[in-house]
């Protein structure tokens, strides 16, 4: 059975005979009071799913269909709908697609999946009945690092004696320590400046209990208490940190 022909039979068996949504059917037919979600025939006699006002997945009689989420992508339960839609109709049909956001390299982003082959989404895009892409092929974005000013902090902190006492003032490191905090918003620059510094050192163990301790819920003892992280685990945190401004968005190849 085509994706087309089901949603026609689909629409027939569960469609509403009155009210608000009459000549429509709700994506679940078994739940009828789910009316956000419906099944309907367009004015052309095109096939759709309807997910409040927008039709995110429009299917024609040669099984060609479009999707278009009108900017509600980000929304989890736009793309539950979709999803529930594309298993209802096109599974049968022989098409396994599903949207979500997933990281490609480095960088989370919309996709959309066609029987395993992965697209980046956007709205507007269109595959044949077979699955075949039939709009744009648009680029994955990628996150990338400035090497340059990586291999700067790096020498910097190796130069500054930080790298070299970190161990040992994680090791005397207490959640009673005062913490370090950045002023404004330029806090990964702030950082940066202090860990290759060697006039600021009187920040470094500060900048430790910052990244070193979380406070949270202890089962165990069934009260709230410091957790202190290995010296490995603060140290990627903090380097991470001080990274955060160097990335840069970039087309992938």
């Amino acid at each position: 059975m085509t994706i087309y022909t089901a949603m026609q039979l689909h629409l027939a068996r569960h469609m509403y005979k009155r009210g608000k949504h009459k000549g429509t059917a709700p994506l679940d037919g078994s739940r009828r009071g789910r009316n956000h979600e419906r099944v309907r025939e367009t004015a052309v006699g095109n096939m759709a799913v309807r997910f409040h006002n927008t039709d995110v997945i429009t299917v024609q009689p040669d099984d060609s269909f479009v999707v278009s989420c009108d900017g509600w992508f980000r929304s989890p339960t736009t793309r539950i709908c979709m999803n529930d839609a594309f298993g209802a109709f096109f599974r049968d049909a022989g098409l396994r697609v599903s949207v979500y956001k997933g990281v490609k390299f480095s960088k989370n982003q919309p996709i959309v999946s066609v029987n395993g082959k992965e697209y980046r989404y956007y709205d507007g895009i269109s595959f044949s009945s077979s699955g075949e892409l039939l709009s744009q092929l648009k680029p994955f974005e990628a996150k990338r690092i400035d090497r340059d000013e990586t291999k700067e902090l790096h020498d910097g902190v190796k130069a500054s004696g930080f790298k070299d006492v970190f161990k040992l003032l994680h090791v005397a490191a207490s959640s009673d320590d005062e913490m370090w905090q950045p002023n404004g918003a330029r806090a990964a620059r702030q950082l940066r400046d202090i860990l290759t510094n060697p006039d600021r050192s009187h920040n470094w163990p500060g900048v430790i209990r910052k990244y070193a301790f979380a406070y949270t819920f202890e089962w165990r003892t069934r009260s709230d208490s410091y957790v202190k992280f290995t010296a490995q685990q603060t140290w990627t945190a903090i380097m991470k940190a001080a990274k955060e401004d160097l990335y840069e968005t970039v087309i992938a190849k």
